[in-house]
């Protein structure tokens, strides 16, 4: 909830509730109370709450309204979908097992035309998820938990935010170690 902005909207919503005895109360992205179609307050649970702010990395319920932002954020959502779909197929290819008890893709391998166009294909979202973390660290100022920075081999590390200076020039792009 602290790494966007409604969902900081949404703690302060509750912090005020709570103190003014109040049940808890769901807020939009500009930090205005919620209303069901009815004209009441929509109120906040746990079933809500994980729909709203999911884990980081995990689809947010899908808008029903079509403004541009309640499109992006259902794009978004559907990326997070697919991101999670490609991530079981990948592993699905490495439990095939063989004849001989190992990983067929091990002995096997996949051809390189196909691994090189997904290669780049992956750089290029890559790039692209770069450029969108930063253009919204710039406009909400969200400090990230973790920073990635690329060891000696090319592999990503997470770094914690009390190391990341090691890791981050004066323009804050990162370096290799």
């Amino acid at each position: 909830m602290r790494r966007n902005v409604q969902g900081t909207y949404q703690l302060s919503q509750a912090l005020d509730d709570f103190a003014a005895e109040l049940p808890l109360r769901a807020v939009d992205e500009n930090g205005q109370v919620k209303k069901q179609a009815d004209g009441i307050d929509q109120k906040i649970n746990d079933v809500y709450l994980r729909g709203e702010f999911p884990a980081a990395g995990k689809a947010r319920s899908p808008r029903p309204g079509n403004t541009p932002l309640e499109l992006h954020q259902n794009r978004l959502s559907d990326f997070s979908l697919a991101i999670d779909r490609l991530q079981q197929a990948f592993e699905a290819i490495s439990a095939v097992i063989g004849d001989d008890g190992r990983p067929v893709v091990e002995t096997q391998g996949a051809d390189p035309s196909s691994a090189s166009a997904w290669r780049e294909t992956l750089d290029k979202i890559d790039e692209e998820l770069i450029v969108w973390s930063r253009t919204f660290k710039r406009l909400h100022g969200a400090a990230q938990d973790v920073v990635v920075a690329h060891d000696a081999d090319g592999h990503d590390e997470g770094i914690s935010p009390e190391h990341e200076d090691h890791y981050l020039d004066s323009d804050e792009s990162l370096q290799s170690n």
